[in-house]
């Protein structure tokens, strides 16, 4: 009797759950829509739109599906739907749930939306529940929740800031992330649009248990965004907090103007890009040692850190260099900036000619922006083998450059040139008001036939160069007219081909001893034997007495005069001599000779010429106080107005 109760009683039970099965089987969702709907409405106030259909189907792994469903948005949203996708399904292990865990093997989600923002009170639309009375009531047991992998295709996130009126947008073609658990590493996929500028990243993570716990969190990632790639290898000491850097950074781009949609700014147009380094940080303080960067030809490395720590931000960098290509940098910029003015002078109606002032001055009245160069401090150390400028190229090059609060020295800067050695010590002082200028140049040695655009058409030319002067003022203009010091320029023996004529400007001495020797023929060339500028500034007024010299194979020419640096005004005579032996008497010279006019239009006698080679150069060495000078001014064109170099060389005392 008791086992045939038992047969019927484990008969009723199979029955039971085959029936169980069978209903679980069959149901249909589609049902309970309402019910959902109306349980999502109470639990958060917003009502749920199921559009598509429901399904559940039972195996070893349940897989639900949902179609075309949508989620209102707050009542003072910008849009009506908060949330909206077209497809969702999730798979989930059978065997876990009897354990009360969710182990979702797989969630896909298709053609999401998403709109996030806040009010003009920065309230988010995120937040569903108003009172705790309510938090208590929706409050559900905690449940252990693992997703091994998630998909997300063809999504778009919105985010609208009430307070500012901005809005980002954000288009997501693939997001994929796969994990075992939660203590595995995890995989991921990120492929978005952001802005409009494209972004890939690829990879693997540490565990979503070391993010929790703040622990040291590994990564190995490449970030991808049009032609640019880096590769990220390391890890993060306290994740939530992005502290305990220890990285090493690979970037690669084929030119940093394809940067610019991200940068958000127009970049020049250099390539390609190379870097590489090991990034850190410490407290305050960001670090990239064993860097190497390479852009186009230049290259650079060595160890650079950014210190927050202090007032101003501080930054330090060792660095050394095989090759500065400076004329690449600067002409690919200027090319890009010019590119840029004549589109944006395209769109503008033609301005009203203007007619030029006869004020123009060399020396800008502009106030020199003084707190600009407190915005940060830095120490730099620099050695580089070569470094091509527009005029030069120097090698083995040293300095040593300081900033702090606005004070600038540079002690010192050596470097040769073609073979010369030049010495540049920089003290620019701005901490207070007025700006103070003190520096010191000396150039031995240089043979200009070195030059390279001398090489061809120019023989000797044995040069140096002293400059000392200091100043103060708030404009370079106020600098020159509180100048103080020396300029000293001297070339030995030069032959000079007509060609050459233009490159040095001696075309202004051509026209000179013209002037002076007007029965003198025309000429090829011209055998410089000698030539000297020797200034002495003092407040403002540079002055040589006997102090400009240049000797030819046929004259002497000897000038005196000064020049104002605070008007800018020339007053300086030439006085020819006939050397013994060439057949010039003094009957057949003009006489005296007064050059005049300004720096900005110098002239001789009533004739304008385009430059005035010695006092222009001179002043523009002290307005620039560097290379410049060496380039355009007391190198190419001082050798237009010298005579005898003894008388001139000891006309001041050094």
């Amino acid at each position: 009797m008791i086992a045939r109760i038992f047969q019927f009683v484990f008969s009723i039970a199979v029955v039971a759950v085959i029936a169980a099965i069978y209903t679980l089987l069959h149901i249909n969702l589609n049902n309970f829509k309402a019910e959902i709907a109306q349980a999502t409405e109470q639990a958060t106030g917003r009502v749920l739109q199921v559009d598509g259909d429901l399904e559940l189907s039972w195996s070893l792994t349940p897989t639900f599906k949902a179609n075309k469903v949508s989620f209102a948005n707050t009542e003072w949203g910008s849009s009506a739907e908060m949330i909206s996708f077209d497809n969702l399904e999730i798979e989930l292990a059978f065997m876990p749930l009897l354990r009360q865990q969710i182990k979702i093997q797989k969630v896909v989600l298709q053609g999401p939306n998403v709109v996030v923002e806040t009010n003009d009170e920065g309230k988010g639309n995120w937040v569903f529940i108003e009172n705790e009375e309510q938090k208590a009531e929706t409050n559900v047991a905690a449940v252990d929740v693992v997703i091994q992998e998630l998909l997300i295709e063809d999504a778009m996130i919105t985010y609208n800031d009430g307070a500012s009126g901005q809005s980002y947008g954000i288009q997501i073609n693939e997001l994929k992330v796969v994990m075992d658990s939660l203590d595995s590493s995890v995989s991921l996929l990120f492929d978005v649009i952001y802005d409009q500028k494209p972004l890939r990243v690829e990879g693997e993570v540490g565990s979503v248990n070391q993010l929790l716990a703040n622990q040291i969190y590994p990564l190995d990632l490449t970030v991808q965004s049009g032609t640019a790639k880096a590769d990220i290898v390391g890890e993060l000491a306290t994740p939530l907090e992005g502290k305990g850097i220890t990285m090493l950074v690979d970037f690669n781009v084929d030119t940093l103007s394809s940067l610019s949609t991200v940068a958000g700014i127009e970049l020049p147009d250099i390539g390609p890009i190379a870097f590489k380094g090991q990034v850190s940080d410490g407290e305050q303080q960001y670090n990239v040692k064993a860097m190497t960067l390479q852009a186009g030809k230049t290259d650079l490395q060595g160890d650079v850190s950014l210190s927050l720590a202090g007032e101003r931000p501080l930054i330090n960098a060792d660095l050394t260099s095989d090759l500065i290509h400076v004329v690449e940098l600067v002409d690919t910029m200027q090319q890009d900036s010019e590119s840029q003015a004549d589109e944006e002078a395209e769109s503008k109606p033609e301005p009203e000619s203007v007619p030029v002032s006869n004020n123009e001055r060399v020396f800008s009245q502009e106030t020199i922006k003084l707190p600009e160069l407190k915005i940060l401090d830095a120490y730099l150390s620099l050695q580089a083998g070569k470094i091509i400028t527009p005029e030069l190229e120097l090698q083995e090059t040293e300095l040593e450059l300081e900033l702090i609060n606005g004070h600038l020295t540079l002690k010192p800067l050596n470097t040769l040139v073609e073979g010369s050695k030049l010495t540049t010590m920089l003290d620019f002082d701005t901490r207070e008001d007025i700006a103070k200028l003190n520096t010191r140049i000396e150039l031995t040695g240089l043979k200009l036939e070195d030059l390279p655009q001398l090489k061809e058409s120019l023989r000797g030319g044995n040069s140096d160069l002293f400059i000392k002067v200091k100043g103060q003022g708030q404009s370079i203009h106020d600098l020159m007219a509180s100048m103080n010091g020396n300029v000293i320029a001297k070339v030995a023996e030069t032959d000079v081909e007509g060609s050459a004529l233009n490159v040095l400007s001696f075309d202004f001495l051509t026209e000179l001893i013209t002037k002076l020797n007007p029965l003198a023929k025309p000429s090829k060339g011209s055998h410089i034997v000698c030539s000297v500028v020797n200034f002495t500034i003092k407040d403002g007024v540079a002055n040589s007495d006997k102090g400009i010299a240049v000797m030819t194979d046929k004259l002497n020419i000897i000038g005196s005069g000064d020049i104002n640096l605070q008007t800018e005004q020339i007053d300086i005579s030439i006085k020819p001599e006939p050397r013994k032996g060439v057949g010039i008497s003094l009957s057949q010279l003009a006489g005296l000779v007064s050059v005049g006019g300004t720096l900005a239009k110098p002239a001789i006698n009533v004739n304008k010429v385009e430059a005035l080679g010695t006092g222009v150069a001179a002043g523009a060495a002290v307005a620039t106080g560097g290379l410049s000078v060496v380039a355009k001014g007391l190198l190419n064109r001082t050798f237009s107005d010298r005579n005898p170099c003894e008388t001139a060389l000891s006309a001041h005392e050094q």
